[in-house]
């Protein structure tokens, strides 16, 4: 549940203090609006917000309710998780049929070489780490009425 229903549950009428934890994913300025609402809420409770800069969960949220006799609540509120593995890289070697995405092919695979725009379509990897590193891939269309493509081309132009 949200942060004002684990506290509909968790605060009461003894609650001195309600402490809100931000983690990494959380911005500040939605930290400050959510502890000015509690304020709001719980206009008798002490609000006070940190940066727990915790990874999974956005809030970490903790309730004293008589600090004299060290009655305490915690609830931990869970972020969505990101994937923890990158997509794998496809390796791409001479001969394989690509989708260009459309934008420059180079006359040569140095720096500084000149460039000309060119539409997207399907072409064939006809040469790979050109030597001058700059665009290190050379293309040649598989269709001339889709695309021009005959020439170098830089990494990330092509799936």
């Amino acid at each position: 549940g949200s942060v004002k229903e684990m506290l509909e549950i968790m605060a009461d009428e003894d609650t001195e203090l309600i402490s809100l934890y931000y983690g990494e994913d959380v911005q500040e300025e939605d930290a400050e609006r959510l502890a000015e609402e509690i304020a709001d809420l719980y206009p008798d409770a002490d609000v006070d917000m940190h940066s727990g800069g915790q990874p999974i969960y956005y809030y970490v949220l903790s309730v004293t309710h008589d600090a004299d006799r060290g009655k305490m609540t915690l609830s931990l509120r869970k972020a969505v998780t990101k994937s923890i593995t990158e997509p794998q890289k496809k390796e791409y070697n001479v001969g394989d049929i690509v989708n260009f995405h459309g934008g420059t092919h180079y006359v040569s695979s140095y720096p500084g070489s000149r460039g000309y725009p060119v539409s997207a379509g399907k072409a064939k990897i006809t040469i790979k780490n050109g030597s001058g590193k700059a665009h290190p891939w050379h293309l040649v269309t598989e269709n001339w009425g889709q695309s021009h493509v005959y020439g170098w081309v830089d990494n990330g132009t092509f799936d």
